[in-house]
């Protein structure tokens, strides 16, 4: 299992279910990633480090499991799942955007494929990725009364942090993870997402109130999010947007290639680096090697160990996005670091580079924000 903001959540099944205690083994993460920060990898060896107790035991006690009351509209069917929404804009389609998700998250608990293409028939985009979401995660919702936030975005509306149990038998895992749907102005559910922590997410909040860069910095968390969501749902299209040649932007809930228009930005590499064009010339072949991937594990997750938006003084709309990466399958595990330069100073956001390294913890050979010199 993994923990997400410090929980987790276990499922027992068979006769596990009558535990009466369980004993779990703590693995903290980051050791192996001490070179990440030169810092951190001269000083390891000889500051005095906090023993953790890796031994947790827990007390089972079973507790009864009683009927919620939940909103109900019209004929609909009641719903299990009580929802409150915290929102500001009192324009907001509050009563359609929580019977849309009662009706999502009942679909998803009842883990029937029929059900999800029933509720989607016109709709080919969400009927896909609902089937790929449920079907290659073994989702479940964990919770009956859930308090999410309701914000605005550029196309519509989200509501953040669905809790939600994946489970990957053949790489033992389970992890609890964060529902982000997408709402159109009018309420109707356009997109789902796999978040990023809470603790991420607010940490950009403070730093983008701070800078008064929120609008940016939630295209940022958006796409990201829907990159790893791409992964988790097997959509070979997607990724090869996110590996392009050339810029990607968001348009709603979808992606497409944009051409880079000429003489609108410049940017220029300095320092000691890997050559990102290099890395950026092997997109075909991990396209390819990817979809075979896709086609032939049985499980697949994809995990954001640590993630940074930068801004950039000059010009004020560039950013840099620096994120460790983990990614477990059935037969393949590597950890790596993925590095993004965004500009939002047109319409839609445009990446100008893309830069993946694998784990090779050393300071000096990361690509960082602070190796472009960016100019208009």
């Amino acid at each position: 299992m993994q923990a997400r903001d410090g929980l987790a959540t276990v499922r027992l099944v068979g006769s596990s279910v009558k535990f009466e205690e369980l004993k779990m083994n703590l693995k903290y993460a980051y050791y192996e990633c001490r070179d990440e920060y030169s810092v951190v990898a001269n000083l390891w060896n000889i500051v005095n480090k906090p023993t953790f107790k890796t031994q947790k035991i827990v007390k089972l006690k079973k507790k009864p499991i009683s009927a919620l009351k939940s909103f109900v509209s019209g004929k609909a069917e009641p719903s299990t799942f009580n929802i409150r929404l915290e929102y500001e804009d009192d324009n907001a389609p509050v009563e359609e955007i929580i019977k849309e998700t009662q009706t999502f998250l009942d679909i998803l608990e009842s883990g029937n494929i029929s059900k999800i293409e029933d509720a989607f028939t016109d709709d080919d985009f969400m009927k896909r990725k609902a089937v790929d979401y449920l079907t290659y995660n073994n989702a479940c919702p964990l919770d009956r009364n859930i308090l999410s936030k309701l914000n605005k975005t550029r196309d519509g509306w989200e509501l953040r942090r669905i809790r939600m149990l994946h489970q990957y038998p053949s790489i033992h895992k389970q992890s609890t993870e964060y529902l982000v749907l997408d709402f159109s102005e009018e309420g109707e559910l356009i997109d789902l997402n796999i978040a990023i922590t809470d603790f991420l997410y607010n940490r950009f909040v403070e730093e983008g109130e701070y800078g008064n860069d929120w609008g940016n910095r939630q295209e940022i968390i958006k796409f990201l999010e829907k990159y790893r969501t791409a992964y988790m749902t097997r959509d070979i299209e997607t990724v090869d947007l996110m590996f392009a040649e050339d810029a990607i932007i968001i348009v709603g809930r979808k992606l497409k290639r944009k051409v880079l228009p000429p003489d609108l930005i410049g940017y220029q590499q300095f320092g000691d680096q890997p050559d990102y064009e290099y890395l950026r010339l092997k997109k075909d072949e991990y396209i390819k090697r990817q979809k075979l991937i896709f086609d032939y594990q049985k499980d697949i997750s994809l995990d954001f160990a640590s993630f940074n938006i930068i801004r950039k003084n000059n010009p004020p709309s560039a950013y840099g996005v620096e994120m460790r990466q983990n990614y477990t399958s059935t037969t393949y595990a590597d950890e790596g670091y993925l590095f993004l330069l965004i500009d939002f100073g047109e319409v839609d956001p445009l990446i100008y580079v893309r830069a993946w390294q694998p784990n090779t913890w050393s300071e000096d050979q990361l690509i960082r924000t602070a190796n472009f010199r960016i100019y208009k």
